[in-house]
């Protein structure tokens, strides 16, 4: 959904109906169902003059009023074809999206805080990256870069290191689907 063309699909109907527009015009941005069924909106690239600007800011989708506000603090960095990822335990994981901070964060649910930590280590810029989550919880960051590093976050310790096992080829804006508990596809 980007602004001035957002709309909600309707499963029973099959149409789309006409929803207010984001608060900020953005492409490129992620987003996640809240547990109080609101969408959120993060980050993504507006366009100023005839060059992209990320963005660091943040909006929620409300269905039962149809609009778009925007959410109280942003997040630690701009980022723009990032992953996002629910972590099952009340966080959101977000990785890659910047060029000059390559540091991940983490959402919180219940705060609406949104938390950097360090990046892993000789990690560059991601850009389409994509994730997926293992049977732990644990979650595989791959691509979005030249080399093909994939990375490993370890959910519990809160932290990113290099897996130390590239793709066959390096890869942006793929897919990454958990096809059983300790395995993930990228296509």
């Amino acid at each position: 959904a980007v602004s001035g063309g957002t709309a909600a699909f309707d499963e029973a109907t099959g149409t789309f109906t006409a929803v207010g527009d984001m608060s900020t015009a953005r492409v490129d941005h992620a987003a996640g169902l809240l547990p109080d069924g609101r969408v959120l909106v993060t980050g993504g690239s507006r366009l100023d003059g005839s060059f992209l600007t990320d963005l660091d800011s943040v909006e929620a989708f409300d269905p039962a009023t149809g609009t778009f506000s925007p959410w109280t603090t942003p997040m630690s960095h701009s980022r723009a074809t990032h992953g996002l990822i629910d972590l099952l335990d009340g966080r959101w994981l977000l990785v890659g999206g910047s060029d000059v901070d390559l540091r991940p964060e983490t959402f919180d649910v219940v705060t609406g805080a949104f938390t950097p930590f360090a990046p892993a280590a000789a990690d560059r810029a991601r850009f389409g990256v994509c994730v997926a989550s293992f049977g732990s919880g644990d979650v595989a960051v791959v691509g979005g870069e030249a080399a093909g590093d994939v990375l490993h976050f370890d959910r519990i310790a809160t932290r990113l290191i290099n897996s130390g096992s590239p793709t066959t080829n390096p890869r942006a804006y793929a897919t990454a689907t958990r096809i059983g508990v300790d395995h993930v596809v990228v296509a």
